[in-house]
């Protein structure tokens, strides 16, 4: 980068790759965290516009729940669901 130049960054969404990596699908964290399912979707597809904190708090809750029934040991963060960078 030179002088002058600014680094823009931006959201990220990686809850897709995160629900690919747990061999889940986005339908099954919308059930297991009891939100709609088209508010998972719009985060998979990049088009959310916002996400309440309540809801975040209920997808990583609902990540934990799966990868447990799962026998995988693993916890989520919000960088699991988006990225700033």
């Amino acid at each position: 980068m030179s002088e002058g130049e600014v680094n823009v960054k931006e959201i990220k969404f990686t809850l897709g790759k995160t629900i690919d990596e747990i061999d889940t699908t986005a339908n099954a964290v919308a059930v297991q965290a009891r939100i709609r399912p088209n508010a998972v979707y719009d985060l998979v597809n990049k088009k959310a516009p916002s996400i309440t904190f309540k809801t975040l708090t209920k997808i990583l809750e609902a990540l934990d729940v799966i990868t447990q029934e799962k026998g995988i040991n693993r916890t989520f963060d919000v960088s699991d669901v988006f990225v700033y960078e």
